[in-house]
């Protein structure tokens, strides 16, 4: 941006039906500039091409081809191109969508290489636009990180989804344009030309833009391109012309068939590349249907952790007041001298005992039953807590014991409602705590 100050436009100039609200960035040939639609408030990027180049013919045309070559697409991979025009001063300028992210280059430069299946997802997704672009007879010719922007997956994935910008020496297949502008022409950038890009050839097709996507994809894999970092452009030139494809797997532990794309991707003979860029996704697929699924959608950093702790913090509330409850009855429980003299002491349960929970038993007096019990020498504790009959099966004394009135029996947990103690406390015990935690990270 700096030593072109000529071009820079202020804040709150209007650029057709726009209106600057900041700078962006800038290159070789514009300025790129933060506005907003003075009618819809639709934000957009605005490109402006440099005044100085504002006669030059080749300049002209590359940034018209830009603006056709993007709406000739109309792909969700593809930036979409809003208008195109003149400023008030006659420079020409192209409105597009505002993207919210970061390139790919800055991301490997944060972070290289990349998992193997990262770097296959987000190749797929470049190859799947392009697999567009090729149908409408459009090359793009420049296909580098740089130019492959990352946006956030609005479906919460754990990869990125993409944009592919700048089709500035984009090849119109049938156009004059193209053919003034790219015959004899070394166009392109050196890290990721294919050879015939090198050589000037006016037959660069769209399997140029495979040996390229080869070379991110090697890069990716890596964290450099096929050939090295630090060579001149010359040398660059000369390694693609000349030199052996690099062998993947040196540089790389990754599987035999994902070394084999790269090797076909990176073919000095167009005619041993992939045929074309839907070839290529098929490949991609076959391989990440034979990933488990954990590895096909992988969650995102600590989420099963802080899912998991949860769970296990929401069974530890209702845990918490099942013992509070029965803590406070533990308190009012009392033994009778018959429950003394038992081998095995059998607890009294205060009453009324909360819905859903188990029916108090009533010692030492009969329990109400179909048919008269013997009463055993010995209470087992298990059938002490037994279920008790329903409450309206007649009482019928034991000979040998007093009668005494029985006391009403309560509910038993067969007519308990559907929501029982354990339910109802894992319900109070503010799952969406959880889901905050989960939801809170999710938008890291």
């Amino acid at each position: 941006m700096m030593g072109h100050p000529e071009a820079l436009l202020e804040i709150g100039t209007h650029v057709g039906p726009y209106r600057i609200v900041g700078q962006l960035g800038g290159g070789g040939m514009g300025m790129v500039y933060r506005a907003v639609h003075t009618l819809l408030d639709r934000p957009a990027a605005i490109k402006v091409l440099r005044p100085e180049l504002g006669n030059h013919v080749m300049a002209i045309d590359r940034f018209r081809t830009e603006a056709r070559a993007t709406t000739a697409i109309r792909h969700p991979g593809i930036v979409e191109i809003y208008d195109y025009g003149h400023t008030s001063t006659g420079n020409a300028y192209i409105a597009m969508e505002l993207l919210e992210g970061r390139t790919l280059a800055a991301r490997l430069a944060d972070h290289a290489p990349l998992s193997v299946f990262e770097a296959m997802t987000l190749v797929r997704r470049i190859a799947a636009p392009l697999t567009v672009a090729h149908e409408r007879g459009v090359v793009h010719r420049d296909l580098k990180p740089d130019n492959v922007f990352l946006v956030r997956d609005h479906e919460g994935g754990a990869i990125d989804q993409v944009k592919i910008l700048d089709f500035g020496i984009a090849k119109l297949e049938n156009t004059a344009v193209a053919n003034r502008t790219t015959i004899g022409l070394v166009l392109g950038t050196p890290a990721y030309m294919s050879p015939e890009q090198c050589r000037g050839s006016s037959e660069c097709d769209h399997r140029t833009d495979l040996y390229a996507l080869g070379c991110i994809l090697f890069e990716l894999l890596t964290g450099q391109p096929p050939y090295g970092n630090g060579l001149s452009s010359g040398e660059l030139l000369a390694a693609h012309l000349q030199s052996p494809v690099p062998d993947v797997t040196r540089f790389a532990t990754i599987p035999s068939e994902i070394a084999r794309l790269v090797t076909r991707l990176l073919a000095k003979r167009p005619d041993d590349r992939p045929r074309n860029a839907l070839e290529v996704i098929v490949d991609i697929d076959r391989w990440l249907a034979t990933r488990p699924a954990a590895a096909a959608h992988p969650p995102r950093p600590r989420r099963a952790v802080i899912v998991a702790t949860g769970i296990a913090l929401s069974f530890a509330l209702a845990a918490a007041g099942l013992l509070a409850r029965h803590g406070g009855r533990d308190a009012t429980r009392t033994s009778t001298p018959s429950d003394r003299n038992q081998a095995a002491p059998r607890p009294a349960v205060s009453s009324p005992a909360p819905v859903g929970s188990l029916a108090p038993v009533d010692p030492p007096a009969p329990v109400a039953s179909p048919a008269p019990v013997d009463p055993p020498a010995s209470v087992d504790p298990i059938a002490a807590v037994s279920p008790p009959v329903p409450v309206d099966a007649p009482a019928r004394p034991h000979p040998s014991v007093t009668p005494a009135r029985a006391r009403p029996h309560h509910a038993s947990p067969a007519a308990a409602p559907a929501g029982s103690e354990v339910t109802s406390d894992l319900g109070s015990a503010r799952p969406t705590d959880v889901n905050t935690i989960v939801s809170d990270f999710a938008r890291d």
